[in-house]
């Protein structure tokens, strides 16, 4: 019996290791079962509580969606079902762009802990770095941030030392900190799977918490 976590993630080694091994027995857990090839590998899908449900028994937080602003996506083009990466930097990489991202925050953002998701290595430090221009206390964390390093950024977060952690892909899934209340969406994305795994980093449970997240992705 396996029991596959993030079970939405096309993991090559492993859906080869179930093709050559059909008679084993494999559950799939996932938020975000979005994907028709999913179909071809498991042969039921079980379905949990709504998000409403989990919400109102205390497994997730409430929460509040603004979008502050709306890109101008229009000359970004597309390759296999996603945004092109380096059209995407170009639009969201603005200054102005993100310079509303910045005002927005310190406008509404309540001096939360603040998760940011950027589009590229280049997009989360610069955010990082206006961050810090406006004397927020931000770091960023990437796939090549060593876990040592991860670990005491995690630790700077929760102290409060740290408000804003700025971040690509890494932590998108996966990433569990109740203290997070506050999510600031700058990665445009047509993947329902990849919005609705990020949106999630902010509704941890912590009692008494209502989330805020700022969609600035369209």
């Amino acid at each position: 019996l396996f029991i596959i976590d993030e079970a939405h993630k096309r993991r090559a080694k492993l859906l080869e290791w179930m093709d050559d091994n059909p008679n084993d027995r494999y559950i799939g857990f996932t938020a975000t079962p979005f994907y028709s090839w999913m179909g071809k590998y498991y042969t039921a899908l079980v379905k949990s509580r709504p998000q409403s449900w989990l919400i109102e028994n205390g497994r997730l937080s409430p929460y509040e969606i603004y979008a502050p602003t709306v890109p101008d996506l229009s000359g970004v083009k597309t390759r296999m079902g996603e945004y092109v990466e380096s059209d995407l930097e170009a639009v969201m990489g603005d200054y102005k762009v993100v310079g509303d991202i910045i005002g927005n925050w310190l406008e509404k953002g309540e001096d939360r802990l603040t998760m940011v998701l950027c589009v590229n290595c280049d997009h989360a430090n610069f955010v990082c770095v206006e961050f810090c221009k406006a004397n927020v206390s931000a770091e960023v964390i990437t796939a090549k941030t060593p876990i040592e390093e991860r670990h005491r950024i995690f630790k700077r977060l929760r102290d409060g030392i740290t408000k804003v952690i700025v971040s690509v892909d890494c932590l998108t899934e996966g990433f569990d900190e109740p203290k997070i209340s506050c999510l600031i969406n700058a990665r445009p994305t047509k993947s329902m799977a990849r919005w609705h795994q990020g949106f999630g980093r902010a509704i941890r449970y912590l009692p008494g918490k209502t989330a805020i997240i700022f969609d600035h992705s369209g």
